[in-house]
């Protein structure tokens, strides 16, 4: 019997390894006039020469599309003795969907098919890749893929000329609230936020979660900017329906920055960035709000970039300089100490002022670098300072930022720096925010402890600007605190500001700290200030911020 009359009489069965697949696919294609020919294998079957222009029923493809709208899958065959290999999803009767993998074979007016059950393959490859594009924690996608999604809408969108936004969704407060709930409450507050944002996006949006307090999310398609501010309304009031884990109640809110796609918006990491920039404004702006990215910001944004690239420039050709300006003791007016001052040196010789660079470099993280420097200079120029004139008992002040306060090697650091020196650590002091304060955590009270133990001095710096207050600095090993400027500017104008100063004073020598009155501008304030209490005093009166040289020659005058 030659192969084309074997062929010929319909089989009764198919056999896969899956006996649903069997019957399921068998029927299908005899449905179609196509003769199945059962084999011996328990996971193949053959079937009669077929007719490009059938259809296949009930067949859908991985993305779900039925292929009965679509070609015939085995059209493809060519009559060349070539073989052609596809994965379908396949419905069975009991509703259950399979996968099965098809490889087709032609040999001149003979073709077969061979089915075999990938279902368990399939399930494991997709796990993989879900497992691949998901954050582990909340469920939701990764940086990685939303970025491939998000430079892919960015190319859909520009052939069509339609646009896409972008929402940056950054938790307010969340250091301060990571440490104050621990690492498990933390954990779940995340994951409600992120359960939360999920359902309050259409199903072909999407939603990814950056690490830390950020989120972000695509909307696709917008028509105008309203589209994106009502969802940029509808997330934060999500968000800010309380959360309850237990019996603790937590309120949360989130600033939000929204930006569109345009024919400049390049990629994916460019629409990030203005969003970015967008959320930024909504934190100047105050907590719990949403600010979009338009001309103004992007000019904004524009000037950023400058600002951190003309820190990096000097950060890699040691550009970073310090200035010097002098404090003097309250009573005698003699110079009791200097304060180094971050500035950055121009390629032309002139120097840049803290206003141009700073606040770019604490958003960045590239502030610690710029203290380490600072840190470094002080050292040295205290150190010609205390040997200048046998003046042993001078001091050298250098203001670091939350970040570098919050480092676990702080103590190390700081020592460090004094001992390639060959500076005795009394002569340093070390001034920052009253914000380490209020999260410090039990490793930075630590360092604290350690500081101070070596006789480095602690400077609480702007006082009267946050939200703590004396008795809560008491608990730390603070010794000076400089009382914030506003305070200092209303000393000859306000009796109220003169009374709130006399009240600092006294507290703070009642619990053995002293006072630094800053931004003292006239002799008038100078002589309201000592009268008041103040030990030292610091302010262009007594000296603007000068060079290591110009120090030197202070000290003799």
């Amino acid at each position: 019997m030659n192969a084309e009359q074997h062929l010929a009489p319909p089989a009764s069965r198919v056999r896969t390894s899956n006996e649903g697949i069997d019957r399921t696919l068998a029927s299908l294609l005899r449905a179609r006039g196509i003769a199945v020919l059962p084999i011996e294998s328990d996971c193949e079957l053959s079937i009669a020469p077929l007719d490009p222009a059938w259809p296949v029923a009930h067949l859908v493809d991985i993305d779900g599309r039925d292929l009965s709208e679509t070609a015939h899958p085995l059209s493809r065959i060519r009559r060349n003795d070539t073989i052609h290999r596809e994965r379908f999803r396949l419905l069975l009767e009991t509703g259950e969907a399979c996968f099965v993998e098809l490889s087709t074979v032609s040999a001149g007016a003979i073709a077969a098919l061979v089915a075999i059950d990938v279902t368990a393959d399939h399930n494991h490859d997709f796990e993989l890749r879900r497992l691949a594009e998901t954050d582990d924690l909340t469920g939701v996608a990764n940086r990685r893929s939303f970025t491939t999604r998000l430079n892919a809408a960015i190319l859909r969108h520009r052939s069509v000329e339609e646009k896409l936004a972008v929402l940056a969704v950054n938790l307010d407060g969340f250091r301060l609230l990571a440490d104050s709930t621990g690492t498990e409450l933390t954990r779940m507050i995340v994951k409600e936020t992120a359960r939360r944002l999920a359902s309050v996006i259409r199903e072909d949006e999407a939603v990814a979660f950056f690490g830390g307090d950020r989120f972000v999310v695509m909307i696709e398609p917008v028509s105008n900017r309203e589209d994106a501010v009502s969802a940029a309304e509808r997330i934060r009031r999500a968000i800010n329906v309380p959360m309850t884990f237990g019996r603790r109640e937590f309120s949360i809110s989130a600033c939000i920055g929204v930006a569109y796609n345009s024919r400049r918006t390049d990629d994916a990491d460019q629409l990030l960035a203005n969003a970015d920039a967008a959320v930024r404004t909504a934190k100047e702006q105050g907590r719990n709000d949403w600010a979009v990215f338009d001309d103004m910001l992007r000019t904004r944004t524009i000037a950023r970039l400058h600002a951190e690239a003309t820190i990096d420039d000097a950060l890699r050709q040691d550009r970073i300089a310090v200035e010097y300006q002098p404090i003097v003791d309250a009573t005698s007016r003699v110079p009791v100490a200097f304060e180094a001052l971050a500035r950055i040196r121009r390629e032309g010789g002139s120097l840049l002022a803290p206003s141009s660079f700073l606040q770019v470099a604490e958003e960045t993280g590239r502030i610690r670098a710029i203290d380490l420097a600072v840190l470094d200079q002080a050292c040295d120029e205290v150190k010609r300072l205390v040997s200048f004139q046998a003046r042993s008992e001078i001091q050298m002040s250098v203001n670091l930022s939350s970040q570098t306060m919050r480092r676990p090697d702080l103590h190390s650091v700081v020592f460090e720096a004094a001992e390639e020196h060959g500076l005795d650590p009394q002569r340093l002091m070390i001034e920052f925010s009253e914000t380490v304060l209020l999260d410090a955590d039990t490793a930075t009270k630590a360092a604290l402890e350690e500081l101070r133990a070596d006789g480095v001095t602690l400077i609480i710096d702007g006082h009267g600007d946050g939200p703590i207050g004396l008795g809560h600095i008491s608990r730390f090993p603070i010794s000076t605190v400089k009382l914030d400027g506003r305070f200092v500017q209303g000393a000859t104008t306000s009796v109220r500001d003169r009374a709130v100063i006399r009240a600092v004073v006294e507290h703070a020598h009642a619990v053995g700290i002293r006072i630094i009155a800053k931004s003292v501008e006239t002799a008038e304030q100078a002589d309201v200030l000592k009268s008041l209490g103040c030990d030292q005093l610091q302010g262009f009166f007594f000296g603007r911020p000068m060079t290591g040289p110009d120090a030197e020659r202070f000290l003799v005058s």
